[in-house]
């Protein structure tokens, strides 16, 4: 009977010591996993920021486009009556003699 039970004394003690050590490892890894949680947060925080980001550049992007779109519109038209000015100009020279008729 001794012997049972100091055999269960044992298998008690170490069983004691098995549950401190994971009792340690469960402590050990909830804090690991506070930290964690914590960079998963900053992290979209950071994922947040970046997309509000793209989002403005997008929308700055779309602007200049318009912009320029405009901007070749008003070229071209510019262009375009320079030159209706030059054909006018030639003509009404050419017609007062100022300047030489092609043949």
């Amino acid at each position: 009977c001794d012997k049972e039970l100091s055999k269960t004394e044992t298998s008690k003690d170490d069983k004691t010591d098995k549950v401190k050590e994971l009792s340690a490892e469960i402590s050990k890894l909830s804090g690991t996993i506070q930290e964690l949680m914590e960079e998963i947060g900053d992290a979209q925080k950071m994922i947040a920021k970046i997309t509000e980001f793209m989002k403005k550049a997008t929308e700055i992007r779309e602007t200049g486009t318009k912009e320029n779109a405009l901007a070749i519109k008003d070229a071209e038209e510019a262009q375009n009556a320079v030159a209706d000015a030059t054909s006018v100009l030639e003509t009404f020279y050419k017609d007062s003699g100022m300047i030489e008729k092609e043949p």
